[in-house]
């Protein structure tokens, strides 16, 4: 939309599960629910952002076992793309976007709660043109896996050419 009100032309708007209606008593819920799960017990006054140091170890710990890629960071590194994480919910939560001018291509986390409630129609009246869902058969997390990523791509690309002579 920026791009667009700067006079520039935009031939494409794809979105991978992208949400702009999160409400931040919701987020920060479900994060200490996520938490709550790998026992780092939070109080409702609590700050989801200021986890303390046995905290953000046992969440880091949690998630190296799943993510190899974190052993190369340090903790204080982890701590801060954590309070980056939530604070981007809380960026989302307070930002309406504008008005696109176009189509959307937009790629749906099936596995995804808001998916099943028509997360793609959302941005509907925030468009000018159509808004097409295609679900993808995985979580909002995984949506950037290799394996969501090669359903993606054919659907990309077979869009992408659509007017191409």
């Amino acid at each position: 939309v920026k791009l667009q009100k700067q006079g520039e032309f935009v031939e494409s708007l794809v979105m991978l599960d992208s949400h702009w209606d999160l409400e931040a008593a919701e987020f920060r819920r479900a994060i200490r629910a996520n938490l709550a799960q790998i026992g780092v017990m939070l109080e409702d006054s609590d700050d989801v952002a200021a986890l303390s140091d046995e905290h953000i170890r046992r969440l880091w710990d949690t998630m190296a076992q799943d993510v190899t890629a974190l052993s190369a960071l340090t903790l204080e590194r982890f701590r801060n793309l954590y309070r980056s994480a939530v604070r981007s919910g809380q960026l989302i939560a307070s930002h309406l976007p504008g008005t696109f001018d176009g189509d959307i291509l937009y790629f749906s986390a099936a596995n995804h709660p808001p998916a099943r409630h028509g997360a793609a129609k959302r941005w509907a009246h925030l468009v000018t043109g159509h808004v097409t869902d295609v679900p993808i058969d995985f979580s909002h997390d995984d949506m950037t896996s290799t394996e969501a990523l090669a359903e993606i791509g054919p659907v990309l690309d077979h869009y992408l050419k659509r007017n191409v002579v």
